[in-house]
């Protein structure tokens, strides 16, 4: 029973499984699901284990009333739990593939479609554009769109259509985020632009527009909090 032994207590380690696991959502794509999978992963383990657990006690038991002429059927009956314990595997990381999938469909954030593949710097360049034609409303949208990505790629906020601009300044008030105040004089201008439909001066947008400048280089130097 030696074998058995050495797959309950090296393959199937807590601490290898954690540390395994941990790696891949280490990753920046995964980053953000750190937090909301652990409960499943450790729900996912436990009932591995136990499940593994209950089977062990049944081959020990059937191997003392049987004698060493079990040993042969204990390691045929260990590898098929093997085979069923990795199609476990990689059932749970395809569904969690799945999930992250869904994650990257394409959402629209004050009337600008944002998927995976969209960069902030994209949308930064994008209102520049927009600030040389002289349109200066649609400037301050696109460039405040950029910089709530710019803030989603270093993890310090989560785009989320269904929050306010209020709501994205709490969270960040939350975090100590040093920059808050500014944070909260770019959403007063964009409020009164894209909500309010105010006109937009050029000296007023070229004062928001410093701010924004300034955000956005402190956002670039700033690591986000987990």
């Amino acid at each position: 029973m030696k074998f058995i032994y050495y797959i309950n207590a090296n393959l199937l380690e807590k601490e290898e499984f954690d540390r395994v696991v941990g790696q891949v959502l280490k990753k920046a794509e995964y980053r953000r699901l750190q937090k909301d999978y652990i409960d499943i992963i450790e729900k996912v383990r436990n009932t591995i284990m136990e499940w593994l657990e209950v089977i062990l006690e049944k081959l020990f038991s059937m191997e003392a009333k049987l004698g060493t002429s079990a040993f042969g059927i204990s390691n045929g009956i260990v590898i098929i739990c093997l085979i069923l314990l990795v199609i476990l595997v990689i059932v749970f990381f395809l569904s969690m593939k799945k999930v992250i999938g869904k994650s990257k469909t394409v959402r629209t954030i004050y009337g600008e479609k944002i998927s995976s593949s969209t960069k902030s710097e994209d949308l930064r360049n994008k209102a520049i554009e927009y600030r040389e034609h002289g349109d200066y409303r649609e400037a301050i949208r696109v460039g405040f769109i950029s910089l709530l990505l710019k803030m989603n790629e270093k993890n310090l906020l989560y785009l989320d259509p269904t929050k306010t601009n209020e709501e994205m300044a709490n969270i960040l008030r939350n975090k100590n985020f040093i920059y808050v105040d500014i944070f909260q004089s770019l959403i007063y201008l964009f409020n009164e632009a894209w909500f309010g439909h105010k006109k937009i001066h050029e000296e007023e947008f070229y004062l928001w527009e410093e701010k924004l400048d300034e955000l956005w280089n402190g956002v670039l130097n700033i690591e986000a909090k987990e």
